[in-house]
């Protein structure tokens, strides 16, 4: 019985399997009037670094801590973090901010719309694409996860893209990173969510469960 991630990220205990291709559009200028930034997506902040604009001293909003250490790490400045890692919480520290236009670069797809969301509370949303997904084709049917297996779903996207791949097999287990992924989860496949929305979170949560399988 093996935990197989939908991600290209490594994590201990689980076999990286990815489902997406990242074609990046860095932007070409910065919106103006804007006071502050909104990352939802770590492909976001790579597609800003592979801009040459002057992004760092923008106050950076972001929904997970990975992104906002990474952030930290590329010289920029964090304004906020969602408290739990969920972008409707986003709203949480930009009402604190005091700041009322962001600029949101984003993917093509997104799960929440925080453009409607942001103004319905009174703030100004700038949303500009700057990368796209789409289901890899380099995954193989002797990739197929192995029967009992337990799958990490990632995104809504992920979640298509395999189901597309792969359908469904009696005896696999399913594990959300967040509620917008379980969401996304037909209701047959009966999917856990992990208690934190991060890779080593959702990792440890299916070794939890596979180890009450294997006791029972």
């Amino acid at each position: 019985m093996r935990i197989y991630l939908l991600s290209d990220q490594k994590v201990d205990g689980a076999i990286s399997l990815p489902m997406l291709t990242v074609n990046y559009l860095p932007p070409t200028s910065l919106p103006l009037g804007y006071e502050a930034l909104i990352l939802t997506s770590r492909h976001a902040l790579t597609s800003l670094t592979l801009s040459n604009l002057d992004w760092r001293q923008i106050p950076a909003f972001c929904v997970g801590k990975k992104t906002a250490k990474r952030v930290e790490q590329e010289g920029g400045v964090i304004g906020g973090i969602a408290p739990e890692g969920v972008g409707e919480q986003l709203l949480i520290p930009m009402r604190e901010s005091g700041f009322r236009r962001f600029w949101w670069p984003s993917g093509r797809d997104v799960a929440t719309d925080i453009v409607t969301m942001a103004k319905g509370e009174g703030f100004e949303v700038i949303r500009t694409v700057v990368y796209e997904t789409r289901c890899t084709d380099t995954t193989s049917e002797n990739q197929r996860p192995l029967p009992g297996s337990t799958i990490i779903f990632t995104s809504p996207k992920t979640a298509h893209c395999f189901l597309e791949r792969y359908g469904w097999e009696e005896g696999w287990r399913a594990v959300a990173i967040g509620p917008t992924t379980l969401a996304a989860l037909p209701d047959s496949l009966n999917a856990s969510l992990s208690p934190k929305p991060d890779f080593e979170s959702a990792v440890a949560w299916a070794m939890g469960l596979l180890k009450r399988v294997i006791e029972f």
